[in-house]
């Protein structure tokens, strides 16, 4: 049922609200009051084609919105989920339509914009407008069979077959998908094998990402970091005077000054506690020279490793968890090719079974509706 009918910049009409009461409602009046102005509205927003002589002199749009009382909303949602349509508020839809001097039209389902084609087949099953020249849906076959289909209140076997006929038509795509690959079969199968393959061989770990690259770069400045780690040593130890042997000069210092007076023991401590820590670090800085890889062929096998997983990426995927997927789906695919006779036979065998299923379900929905028909036609 319509309820509200906002109308603004249509024509001569400049602002109009219409609020209607549950029954029948007439409009009357004289000619030129405005009646066909109103028509004219529920013809745009029900998705009949504009133009932009209807926009109000001195406007730059005019707009038409609907409000209508769904007594079905979940079919009318199932469709607009279809055209990717925000669903219903409850049992109200909203549709608006804009017309604009510059620019293209608008026109919107519950706030989502859509494009007229499925405003005109929403608005189609929404109002009948009965004229010399308008579209009575009465004449429409699929809506004569939406009214027989309700009156003998068929939504649940619609709904089976629908579902049951988008299994054998998903089956049917898959079968032409196996079929057509004799053309091209071998090649295809040479293909994913030496995918599959080429992945294994690589032996992808998380490693190669995370840690991979931080010893290529070490690798790749060992020199450099000898050299480095090699100066701090001299400059901590071997140096003379080195650090450390001046930290352990002003240590002995600070020994005999906390002898003297007691009140400078916190700072002598401090200071002790420094010393550690620098012994502490250069032992790891020895520790981190002796691990340091300098063969050129550690450099050249990792280096060898990166460009590997360098090419895999630009081929398979940007982690090394995509490239594993891309493996599992060509695996896949070839076991499919590979064994697409049995393959093929099973989707032959679901095909049969889905094509009976049909067709009970069919026969009894005939059934259903050649039983509704007579008493529905004495209506």
């Amino acid at each position: 049922m319509l309820k509200e009918l906002r109308i603004r910049n249509l024509a001569l009409v400049e602002s109009l609200d219409w609020t209607l009461e549950r029954g029948f409602t007439a409009i009357t009046g004289e000619t030129g009051a405005g009646k066909s102005v109103i028509l004219g509205a529920l013809h745009l927003v029900l998705g009949e084609r504009a133009d932009k002589a209807v926009i109000r002199s001195g406007a730059d749009q005019c707009t038409v919105e609907a409000l209508f009382e769904i007594a079905d909303p979940d079919s009318v949602n199932a469709g607009l989920a279809e055209q990717g349509v925000e669903a219903c508020e409850g049992n109200e839809l909203l549709i608006k339509r804009v017309v604009s001097v510059a620019g293209a039209n608008r026109q919107f389902v519950n706030c989502s914009a859509t494009t007229l084609a499925v405003l005109k087949e929403l608005g189609d099953g929404l109002v009948d407008l009965h004229g010399p020249h308008d579209h009575q849906s009465l004449f429409s076959q699929d809506q004569q069979l939406s009214v027989l289909d309700a009156y003998a209140e068929n939504a649940d076997h619609l709904i089976k077959c629908g579902a049951t006929w988008k299994r054998i038509l998903a089956l049917e795509a898959e079968r032409r998908d196996l079929s057509g690959v004799p053309q091209n079969g071998m090649q295809e199968e040479e293909l994913l094998e030496h995918q599959v393959h080429e992945i294994d061989a690589a032996a992808l770990t998380p490693r190669d990402e995370n840690e991979l690259p931080e010893k290529y770069q070490q690798a790749a400045n060992g020199q450099k970091l000898a050299s480095l780690a090699a100066g701090l040593r001299a400059r901590l130890e071997d140096d003379e005077p080195s650090v450390l042997s001046q930290l352990m000069d002003a240590q002995k210092q600070f020994r005999e000054l906390s002898r003297l007076d007691a009140t400078a023991q916190s700072m002598a401590d401090s200071f002790a506690s420094v010393v550690v820590e620098v012994e502490e670090i250069l032992s790891s800085v020895s520790r981190y020279s002796d691990e340091l890889d300098l063969d050129p062929s550690h450099l050249a096998g990792l280096e060898e490793r990166v460009n590997l997983i360098e090419s895999l990426r630009r081929k398979y995927g940007a982690t090394v968890e995509e490239m594993l997927a891309h493996r599992d789906r060509a695996a896949e695919r070839l076991a499919k090719l590979r064994g697409r006779a049995e393959e093929l036979a099973r989707i032959d065998a679901a095909l049969v079974d889905e094509q009976k299923t049909l067709g009970k379900y069919a026969d009894e929905l005939t059934r259903r509706r050649d039983k509704a028909a007579e008493p529905l036609s004495k209506t």
